[in-house]
């Protein structure tokens, strides 16, 4: 097996689909949202969670953790496309939100793409040697 099928592999069966931490500096409204959207999400209220974080992210754009949570969601939700859209913008506003390259990995062994797989998995796995 090769070190790029072995990364894959190690990572999809190794890192479970979670939500990231609470985001620390956002606004009053921000943080009520994400909070109230962190419940719905826990008590398997999905497409609820989901706007909620939609809302959160309308008063806070540019918060990594926010797309990152919206996308494990629309992921949950089998929203495949708007989840690998949500968690490459979350890449994009944070380059080291291991989480989120984690996630879209997994989106896209999910759909096949094994190459762009491990391509977004590998970052997820230099913070988490173990994985």
């Amino acid at each position: 097996m090769s070190r790029s099928a072995k990364t894959l592999q190690s990572a999809k069966s190794s890192v479970q689909l979670v939500a990231p931490q609470t985001s620390s500096s956002l606004s009053e409204p921000a943080t009520d949202l994400e909070t109230r959207a962190d419940g719905l999400f826990q008590a398997g209220r999905l497409a609820e969670a989901l706007r909620a974080y939609s809302a959160a992210m309308a008063e806070a754009p540019d918060t990594a953790v926010l797309h990152t949570k919206a996308g494990v969601v629309a992921r949950r939700l089998g929203r495949l496309k708007d989840a690998e859209t949500l968690l490459s913008r979350a890449v994009s506003l944070d380059e080291k939100a291991w989480d989120a390259w984690n996630s879209l990995g997994n989106i896209r062994a999910d759909r096949g793409d094994r190459a762009g797989a491990v391509q977004a998995s590998e970052p997820a796995l230099g913070p988490h040697p173990r994985f």
